[in-house]
């Protein structure tokens, strides 16, 4: 049941990323997308590489204050650790990734994603919408993984707790789930922004070029 990333570019041709307005200006003067890791390992706050965000960190980053988002809904007690995992590594796996949710051809994030932007509607955030294909090429080195569930949102079904472990992210050759199912997109390590890349207030836009 795995699939191609043409297939997936077909049936998902847009790529989300919230992000805050904190870090606007960074992203639009190094044009790269950082995962937590890196910007918690040089703005020298390790302590947060493997220990969950209660709330929103802000940490002194290059000569700017930047926002490193909440982990409010990683819960330990809903996940299933797989593969010996500890919930130390699975916190710092997240943080080695950059995550995208995808988008259907009308230019919108699927239901994961609007719930996620929902949430810190409130805080004014700021997202990024590119293009599938345009990301991929973009970042040719990097080979993107994908998830079938919200990872850093586990929930408990049947008294079960969501698995958690080496099979939570998988390429597109190692998926056992057909494209239209996969969750989240994310890439480990620093992600390109693309000059297609697209900027707006809500999930609906306007949009304009970033």
């Amino acid at each position: 049941m795995s699939f191609e990333l043409d297939q997936f570019a077909a049936i998902r041709p847009y790529l989300f990323h919230l992000t805050s307005r904190e870090n606007v200006d960074l992203l639009r003067h190094t044009r790269q997308l950082l995962p937590a890791s890196a910007i918690l390992s040089e703005a020298d706050a390790c302590d947060w590489l493997d220990r969950k965000r209660q709330d929103h960190v802000k940490v002194q980053f290059r000569g700017q204050l930047l926002l490193v988002r909440d982990q409010k809904p990683l819960y330990q007690g809903n996940t299933a650790l797989a593969d010996g995992w500890t919930f130390g590594q699975l916190i710092r796996s997240l943080n080695d990734r950059v995550f995208f949710w995808p988008g259907t051809s009308p230019g919108v994030p699927i239901a994961y994603g609007e719930r996620h932007f929902e949430r810190y509607k409130s805080e004014g955030p700021k997202i990024l919408r590119i293009g599938t294909r345009d990301l991929i090429i973009e970042n040719s080195e990097l080979t993107p993984e994908f998830c079938k569930y919200n990872s850093g949102s586990p929930r408990c079904s049947g008294g079960k707790g969501s698995p958690r472990g080496l099979e939570t992210f998988v390429t597109c050759s190692q998926a056992p789930f057909r494209p239209s199912a996969a969750i989240e997109v994310t890439f480990r390590g620093t992600v390109s922004i693309p000059t297609s890349c697209e900027i707006g207030d809500s999930t609906v836009g306007p949009w304009i070029r970033f």
